[in-house]
């Protein structure tokens, strides 16, 4: 884990950090958050999970199912 910045944003992407500072500034306050990255090996249109994407995945999945 990672603590998230709060300086990219635009119209089409934003980083979580900008999420959170949105959230801070609009609502007056922000939840605690975990950003948890699965790595990509092939982002070909229509192409299947890689093994190494099922198995990333698998593994975050596990993390999120232990935090709960």
């Amino acid at each position: 884990m990672m603590p998230v910045d709060g300086e990219s944003a635009s119209t089409h992407w934003c980083s979580p950090g900008s999420l959170l500072r949105l959230a801070l500034e609009v609502y007056g306050k922000a939840p605690e958050a975990i950003l948890i990255g699965i790595g990509g090996e092939s982002f070909d249109l229509g192409a299947p999970l890689s093994q190494a994407a099922q198995e990333g995945m698998e593994k975050a999945l596990a993390q999120i199912r232990a935090m709960g």
